[in-house]
C-alpha cells in the first residue's frame, strides 16, 4: 500500500512511473531507453488517457525531433524563394544555379566528412547536424556568391569583357569573401 500511495493519485486519476538509469550507463543505451519510452508513451495515449515521459533526456530528443523537422521545413521552403530572389537581384537565371552547385558541394563534404566520424563513434552527434549543415551551406553559398555575382554584375554593366569582370570580382569581393569566411571557421 505504501508504493501505491506514492505513484498513484486517485484524485487525479494519475500514476507515476518512474525509470532510473546507472551513473555509468553508456549515453547511447540511455537515449535508446529513453526514445523507446517516448514512442511507447506516443502509442499508450489514446482519448482520455495520456502517457508523458519527462526528464532530462526525454525533453532534449524530444526537442532535437521537433527543431530537426521545423528547421527541414524551413530549409526547403525558403530554399526556393531564395534561389528566386537571387536570380532576381543578380539579374539572370543562369547565375543562380552557380550557389545551388556551391550549396550541394558543400552538404556532400560536409556530409562525406562528419558521416565517417559519427558512423564510428569517434564523436557523438544529435539528430539535428544535417539540417544545421545545410541551412549554413544554403546561407552561405548564398552569401557569397551574391557577393560575387553582383560585383561581376556590376563590371558587366560598365561594358568591360568577360575576364576582366572575373578578375574585379575576385580582387574586390574576394577579399570580403575570404575575411568573412575565416571568422566564420574559427568562430562555428
Amino acid at each position: 500500500a505504501p508504493l501505491q500511495s506514492g505513484y498513484y493519485n486517485a484524485s487525479a486519476d494519475a500514476m507515476v512511473l518512474g525509470l532510473q538509469f546507472f551513473a555509468g550507463a553508456p549515453e547511447d543505451d540511455v537515449n535508446t531507453a529513453v526514445q523507446t519510452a517516448l514512442d511507447a508513451a506516443v502509442e499508450l495515449t489514446s482519448g482520455d488517457f495520456k502517457v508523458f515521459v519527462t526528464g532530462r533526456t526525454a525533453t532534449r530528443l524530444a526537442a532535437t525531433a521537433e527543431a530537426g523537422k521545423l528547421i527541414g521545413m524551413t530549409d526547403g521552403i525558403g530554399t526556393c524563394f531564395i534561389v528566386v530572389f537571387f536570380a532576381w537581384q543578380v539579374g539572370s537565371w543562369r547565375l543562380a544555379l552557380i550557389p545551388v552547385v556551391n550549396t550541394i558541394i558543400c552538404l556532400v563534404l560536409c556530409l562525406g566528412l562528419i558521416y565517417p566520424l559519427s558512423s564510428s563513434k569517434a564523436i557523438v552527434l544529435p539528430s539535428y547536424v544535417p539540417n544545421v549543415c545545410l541551412f549554413l551551406s544554403i546561407a552561405l553559398s548564398v552569401d557569397y556568391s551574391f557577393f560575387h555575382l553582383s560585383r561581376f554584375q556590376e563590371v558587366r554593366l560598365q561594358g568591360k569583357d568577360l575576364i576582366t569582370a572575373c578578375e574585379e570580382m575576385v580582387r574586390t569581393a574576394g577579399r570580403v569573401v575570404l575575411v568573412s569566411g575565416v571568422v566564420l571557421l574559427f568562430t562555428w
